[in-house]
């Protein structure tokens, strides 16, 4: 609407001459169609819009419910998988579940609790023996720069003992490296 408001007729104009009367009555006549004529326009208008708009929503509505109906999809299968990966395992049970035990409850409360590893009143297990393996000796000779004494330079005298490491060592065959390092 334009803001085109018609004059109100005052019927002290009219008084003056009769004639005006018809003619003036007829051109507000046609004055009012024609605003009448706009205002269904603009409302066939908004009309269209409103239910352009309406449509709109409906469309944002349900892609909303598909996204709502993934989202709750995909926080279930994050929850099964952290559940998978964090939950309980069932191969394990907790030290809680005694079904299956038969031991009283109120006995191995009072009993200490074994620490882990090697106990102190047991033995140490015996070292392996490896005589029995073949040996290859090989003899490691001090470099020559090694033969001289740092302080007063004069030759050193080799001697007959040897320092002897052994290193189990595994190829096609097994047999025992016996390191003899001059001294």
């Amino acid at each position: 609407m334009d803001g085109v408001f018609v004059e109100p007729l005052l019927l002290s104009d009219t008084g003056k001459d009769p004639a005006v009367l018809p003619s003036r009555l007829l051109a507000e006549n046609d004055q009012l169609r024609a605003e009448i004529d706009g205002l269904r326009r603009e409302n066939l208008e908004l009309r269209q819009l409103a239910g352009y708009w309406r449509s709109m929503h409906a469309r944002a509505t349900q892609r909303l419910e598909e996204v709502h109906q993934e989202l709750d999809l995909l926080r279930g299968e994050i929850r099964q998988l952290k559940a998978d990966l964090f939950g309980r395992k069932s191969e394990k049970q907790s030290r809680k579940d005694r079904s299956n035990d038969l031991e009283d409850p109120q006995e191995t409360a009072t009993k200490p609790q074994r620490q882990r590893g090697q106990q102190p009143d047991r033995p140490a297990p015996q070292r392996r023996d490896y005589a029995h393996l073949p040996e290859r000796i090989q003899k490691v000779e001090l470099p020559p720069e090694h033969w001289y004494c740092p302080d007063c330079g004069k030759r050193l005298k080799l001697r007959t003992d040897t320092e002897d490491a052994t290193q189990i060592e595994i190829e096609v065959i097994l047999y025992r490296r016996v390191w003899q390092r001059c001294r």
